[in-house]
């Protein structure tokens, strides 16, 4: 009996992988349009836990729930007035969404002063891994100490550092800092990765070259 306790306490523990990294599967079925005061714009909203299924988010250090913008217009989201962000189609959206962030002073809330709204998941680094890879500019931090960022060739994506936390589980987690002037952030995250960010420069160059070499030429 003793042989068999000392043996289950010997296995390793299993990872906890992290979910909807990428904010590309959402769970979509509690969207709704709404109103939008004061403009009474009308657009879809849905819970932002369903929105940004996996993740959990807090603004101003407390735990929020409330509704987040939905869009798959190509402008983006589009933040809303009270709801400060969204899950959209935009511009520099990598595989399905991004998020867009705006801190904003609503006008028929004065005196409201912008919060920070942070997005944060525990989970397992690769073992392999020494990057974290997106686009975006917001704070990213693991167990509450900031990543270094590392951008080659001034490419707009950046590659977080995470060599140090490679196996080991984590609290991820990404700080959009509010500031009241509609300031837009965009966060979108592609995945852990081993190559050196010259090898993944390389690769973009090449992928940007390919694609503008395959647009159809004008007769």
């Amino acid at each position: 009996m003793k042989c068999c306790c000392l043996l289950l306490f010997s296995l390793p523990s299993r990872a906890t992988d992290f979910v909807n990294l990428d904010f590309d599967d959402p769970n979509l079925t509690n969207l709704a349009f709404y109103n939008t005061p004061p403009f009474g714009e009308r657009r879809l909203y849905g819970p932002i836990l369903d929105l940004l299924r996996g993740w959990s988010v807090t603004e101003g250090g407390k735990p929020y729930s409330g509704l987040m913008a939905y869009s798959v217009a190509p402008d983006g989201g589009g933040v809303f007035p009270s709801v400060q962000m969204a899950l959209a189609v935009g511009t520099y959206t990598i595989g399905k969404y991004n998020i867009e962030f705006a801190s904003i002073r609503p006008p028929q809330r004065p005196g409201l002063e912008p919060l920070d709204m942070v997005i944060s998941q525990v989970g397992t680094v690769p073992a392999d891994a020494y990057y974290l890879t997106g686009i975006g500019g917001t704070f990213a931090a693991i167990n509450g100490s900031p990543l270094t960022v590392t951008r080659p060739y001034d490419f707009l994506i950046p590659f977080w550092d995470v060599h140090e936390y490679a196996g080991k589980e984590v609290t991820l987690s990404f700080t959009f800092h509010g500031n009241g002037n509609y300031d837009l952030a965009v966060l979108d995250i592609v995945g852990f990765t081993t190559p050196e960010p010259s090898t993944w420069a390389l690769l973009a160059v090449g992928t940007l070259i390919l694609g503008v070499g395959c647009l159809p030429r004008r007769r």
